[in-house]
């Protein structure tokens, strides 16, 4: 949606074989720093345009900036790329707009704002069934028998254990254990940190990984590369004196930034706390799977402070405390390197397909990368080609099934994702069903079962908490009556509790998951004064419902 003058406007003269940009049919090479939102981004970011612009003209008495009055305004203006969980934002450009709800960049844009992991031979306390142990994190994802699955199209791949668990700290210090959801790996980065403390604990860990530290006597959230001499990282011994709950202070005393000689990093991503102890129990934040952001880079600079966060632990993540305004290739993610740059691919590599060969032996001698170009000192701007042209890049789905509007509930995504499932026939959906019964939803129903039994409750007139509701139903500070609210609902308790049966009647899960939905339910039905349901089918013959008893012959 952007004309060829516009786009030699914005420095786009040449097309990927060299010659001059005349017309639209001829492709061109997207900058490092260019991006294309969706139309549906380009909606919001004008309403964004226009608070600031009003916002520089009545409180600052200065000329509005932005002046957008259609979408194609925004075309040339600067953005700020920020990956989830993390405080360092990328400077990025619009430059066009799609239909489809992504955002299309440069690899390198993309890898510039992600995070890392630990070194693989980082130690972990790891609690299975037969207990306690410590394992190498290296160790501990080959240990998995499960094949790897790709979490992102950059290299990064992941296992997902059974009932494994490791230690984890919550906000007020307490020790306790944190489940694992995955434990992932990816290329190592160009560098790496090491960090030494007072007491000899030493950790190795990639610069936007995230540490823990105390800072005016609470758990803060750091990146590695942010850290300093004397910074106080939160570990666990008994020797030390205890600062918050079960756990001290370590200071830092020396940060060296080393060249990792491993190909791979690893880190455990952990349900609940998302944190993990390391190396003689140094606490650091796990890495997380979510969708990136970009807002205006005139709303990231004066409509942001450190003043608007919040002080608990994590207050510094989603946030631009730091901007990368000029992309370096050898500084980014190195899975980046692996990205290849043929314009097409010779016999010889199709050859080496037949005989299984390591794709890192092709690297160099047959395919060329951008690694292979890093180390050869070549321009790793240009000539970045293709193998194949697919027309339009906004062919195809223009929304995943799971973000599609007309997907108004759960219910309905579960009945697509079977539906789909029973088609395919290297899918098994009676193990999808299982899998999504213990791994989403009973999990999910436990945890805001356990939430609303802890709950707070609280005065809708002056927003006063209350671990224990006052007996009068008064405010005890505002002297407003009736207005103590929950703040756990009991919708959200429910909420995926049908789908659950649902899926336990039309799918064979086991009598074992049967009972477990069927403990929850009662559990459910208990709290909130429902009558209890069974989920086994009638017993025709004596016209009953059957119980778990009945079925195990109890």
């Amino acid at each position: 949606g952007v004309s060829v003058e516009k786009l030699r406007e914005l420095g786009y003269t040449k097309d990927y074989l060299g010659s001059e940009l005349t017309s639209d049919d001829q492709i061109v090479p997207l900058f490092p720093h260019d991006i294309i939102i969706s139309r549906q981004a380009a909606e919001y970011l004008m309403k964004v345009a226009k608070f600031i612009d009003d916002l520089l003209e009545n409180f600052y008495g200065l000329k509005p900036f932005y002046n957008v009055k259609k979408p194609e305004d925004l075309i040339g203006h600067l953005v700020i790329g920020l990956a989830p969980h993390t405080s360092a934002g990328v400077v990025g450009r619009i430059i066009g707009f799609t239909d489809a709800r992504v955002c299309f960049a440069h690899p390198y844009f993309h890898t510039a704002k992600r995070r890392n992991c630990v070194s693989p031979r980082t130690e972990v306390f790891v609690i299975d069934s037969e207990g306690l142990h410590i394992r190498r994190i290296e160790d501990l994802y080959r240990s998995i028998p499960k094949e790897p699955i790709e979490l992102d199209d950059f290299g990064t791949f992941g296992k997902e254990p059974e009932d494994i668990y490791v230690i984890s700290v919550d906000e007020s210090g307490r020790i306790t254990k944190g489940r694992i959801k995955y434990v992932t790996k990816t290329r190592a980065p160009e560098h790496m940190i090491k960090i030494r403390t007072l007491y000899g604990r030493l950790i190795e860990v990639s610069p936007e990984h995230r540490l823990l530290v105390f800072r005016d006597g609470k758990i803060i959230e750091i990146r590695a590369m942010e850290a300093k001499v004397n910074d106080e990282l939160v570990v666990y011994g008994k020797e030390l004196e205890k600062a918050l709950g079960d756990v001290s202070k370590d200071p830092i005393i020396e940060i060296r930034i080393v060249k990792p000689s491993y190909e791979w990093v690893y880190d455990i991503e952990v349900d609940d706390y998302h944190n993990y102890a390391i190396n003689d129990f140094v606490f650091v934040h796990n890495c997380d799977g979510d969708e990136d952001s970009v807002m205006l880079l005139l709303d990231g600079l004066i409509n942001f402070s450190r003043h608007y966060l919040p002080e608990k632990r994590g207050g510094l993540m989603d946030t631009p405390l730091v901007l990368t305004t000029r992309i370096d290739p050898s500084e980014v993610d190195k899975e980046v390197q692996s990205v290849d740059l043929m314009p097409r691919y010779p016999l010889e590599f199709y050859k080496a397909t037949l005989r299984k060969a390591n794709p890192k032996d092709l690297e160099g001698s047959i395919i060329e990368t951008v690694g292979t170009r890093l180390k050869d000192g070549k321009d790793l701007y240009v000539n970045l080609w293709f193998t194949h042209d697919n027309g339009d890049i906004s062919l195809g789905p223009k929304v995943t099934s799971y973000s599609d509007p007309s997907m108004k509930n759960m219910q309905m995504k579960v009945e697509r994702q079977m539906r789909l499932e029973r088609m395919l026939r290297s899918v098994n959906p009676d193990d999808v069903a299982r899998r999504l019964i213990d791994k989403h939803f009973i999990r999910d129903i436990s945890g805001n079962l356990k939430a609303f039994y802890t709950q707070e409750f609280r005065c809708t007139n002056c927003n006063s908490k209350f671990r224990i509701p006052p007996l009068n139903n008064v405010c005890p500070n505002c002297g407003r009556k009736g207005s103590i609210v929950l703040t756990v609902k009991q919708g959200s308790v429910e909420k995926y509790l049908s789908i659950a049966k649902k899926l336990a009647e039309e799918y064979n899960v086991g009598v074992y998951l049967k009972g477990r939905i069927e403990v929850i339910s009662n559990q459910v039905s208990a709290t909130f004064g429902l009558s209890k349901v069974s989920l086994f089918d009638l017993d025709e013959k004596n016209n009953k419902r059957q119980t778990i008893d009945d079925i195990l012959g109890g």
